[in-house]
């Protein structure tokens, strides 16, 4: 399944909400990003467009995910809604339907991709987007809910 807009901020943040997976301080070399500019390719991260899958070890969070900022942005499960909750929430879901009668729902994107500059490759940071776009800037990854201990898995 994908993973909730909960479960991919608490990947990218962690416990204590880092600003960036890696920590809290931006690292050109952690991610692979764009720039503030006319031309938004980025060559100090080491690839002008997409990189292959693990090829910032330096972003690896410290719970040992890897790519979860820069390079594509990922689909998760929620559908688009503002604003963000300020306050702490139990298992958010994100809202349960779209806000006008016939229109398209806007999914979550997260993650940021290889032509945004830092600001958008914060834990925290999501970018609405149609369901239906596919573009090669756009990937997602699996997630699998925890089994109680001692259960089978499916």
């Amino acid at each position: 399944r994908l993973p909730s807009e909960a479960e991919f901020e608490r990947a990218a943040r962690g416990t204590r909400g880092r600003r960036f997976p890696w920590g809290d301080t931006f690292h050109r070399r952690a991610a692979n990003h764009g720039r503030f500019g006319w031309d938004r390719s980025e060559l100090a991260d080491g690839y002008a467009e997409l990189a292959p899958v693990g090829s910032f070890p330096a972003g690896r969070t410290p719970e040992g995910f890897l790519d979860l900022a820069g390079n594509v942005a990922e689909w998760v499960s929620d559908l688009f809604s503002t604003p963000y909750p300020a306050s702490a929430v139990t298992d958010p879901q994100g809202p349960p339907h779209a806000f006008a009668t016939g229109a398209t729902p806007l999914r979550v994107l997260r993650g940021g991709i290889y032509e945004l500059p830092a600001p958008f490759l914060r834990g925290a940071a999501r970018l609405p987007q149609d369901g239906a776009t596919r573009e090669p800037t756009i990937g997602f990854r699996c997630a699998r809910s925890a089994t109680a201990a001692g259960a089978a898995r499916p």
